[in-house]
């Protein structure tokens, strides 16, 4: 074996982290195996494998990451033989999130980094450039690291591009990816499908026209998704709570004029309705399609998609003083549906609100959801781009 795939490797690593050092005899791991071989440990067996594990965790730069992933893996003096969900809960806690909170978010990320690093390990010790066999000669560029993960899923996700054109359901999550923001990281994710599909995300937040009149339940559009995914149903499939109408309609009752639109950018958060039983706790509404006068389209003002990024990030910290364990928020590509903008142009508007909002505070996860693969390889083509040339 020349090439060590990143995905053979994390699902071998996964499978590391769940048994622990103690209990690798009882793994089959040839990948890892493979890697530690081609980064020249001489010790044979599960210790090889340990000792690259080891390794590449060193690799990571230090901070909260590696302080992470040395407790993820056990490689702490006294840790070896902790069973993975105490390993799992330590590691969590360097966070300050919950257990599954880190299982679902932070866990990957890290899986992903010690893959990257052996990648790393295994191409020094066979270019010669390695000081010593299985040491490095220094951290890898974190950012180099981002940036070919980000582009090598871009290549798997270009590879789908048929999927546009005929009737394959398809649902994705890429990352998540380790972008910087200012002197520090967030978390980005991209998410590809439905968004009735997400899970454990806080926060969802849904494109409205300025009325906000949601769109009709039996639509495609992320507005009607939303409508229907949260509405209460009887045992008949017949709607008997259509939470999101009801609690937008009350809104406007209370804060603006019924029948007259709302400036761009105001944004409405009601309940999730049964989408609190996949973790969603509130949905925001930011209006920002302005309807055209006789047609049926809508314009989308930049400086509406601003406001609304903005606002929501306010009421996302509102949500965090009751609840400190929130730290996720969707984020659509605004306009990119019935408001006529193309994947480029919708991302154009909100990235840069989006960065000034993660610059000045870095703890949230973003996922940003799309609806079709050219759109996912548009942002995530983007997100390369940003990497390579962060702001």
């Amino acid at each position: 074996m020349t090439q060590i795939e990143h995905e053979d490797l994390t699902a071998e690593l996964r499978v590391v982290r769940g048994l622990g050092f103690i209990r690798l005899r009882a793994a089959a791991v040839p990948v890892l195996t493979a890697a530690a071989g081609l980064a020249g440990f001489e010790a044979s067996g599960p210790r090889a494998v340990e000792d690259l594990v080891r390794s590449a965790v060193g690799r990571l730069g230090g901070g909260d990451l590696q302080r992470a992933a040395e407790l993820t893996f056990g490689t702490p003096v006294g840790m070896r033989g902790d069973p993975a969900p105490v390993r799992r809960r330590r590691a969590a806690d360097v966070y300050t999130v919950t257990v599954e909170r880190f299982r679902h978010s932070h866990e990957r990320t890290i899986i992903s980094q010690v893959a990257d690093a052996i990648q790393v390990l295994s191409a020094e010790a066979a270019t010669g450039s390695a000081a010593s066999l299985g040491q490095s000669s220094g951290p890898p560029s974190p950012l180099a690291e981002v940036r070919d993960e980000l582009e090598r899923v871009l290549r798997r996700v270009a590879g789908m591009a048929h999927l546009d054109s005929d009737d394959t359901y398809r649902f994705g999550r890429y990352g998540p990816f380790a972008l910087p923001f200012g002197a520090a990281r967030s978390l980005i994710v991209v998410d590809l499908g439905a968004v009735e599909e997400l899970r454990d995300v806080d926060l969802i937040v849904s494109s409205e026209n300025t009325y906000f009149e949601p769109a009709r339940v039996f639509t495609t559009t992320l507005s009607g998704q939303l409508r229907n995914a949260a509405a209460s149903r009887d045992a008949s499939g017949m709607i008997i709570r259509d939470t999101i109408a009801e609690e937008l309609a009350a809104w406007v009752q209370r804060h603006a004029r019924p029948g007259n639109p709302v400036e761009p950018g105001v944004v409405a958060a009601t309940s999730p309705g049964e989408l609190a039983r996949r973790g969603v706790r509130r949905i925001l509404h930011a209006a920002v399609a302005v309807p055209r006068r006789g047609s049926n389209g809508y314009d989308v003002p930049e400086t509406g998609v601003v406001r609304a990024i903005q606002r929501c990030f306010e009421l996302a910290r509102a949500e965090r003083a009751s609840e400190p364990s929130v730290d996720s928020l969707s984020i659509p590509l605004f306009g990119a549906g019935d408001g006529g903008l193309d994947a480029e142009a919708s991302f154009s508007r909100l990235w840069p609100a989006l960065q000034m909002e993660l610059r000045d505070d870095p703890t949230w996860t973003v996922h940003l959801t799309t609806w079709t693969v050219a759109e996912t390889a548009v942002v995530l083509r983007h997100l390369a781009q940003s990497v390579s040339d962060p702001a």
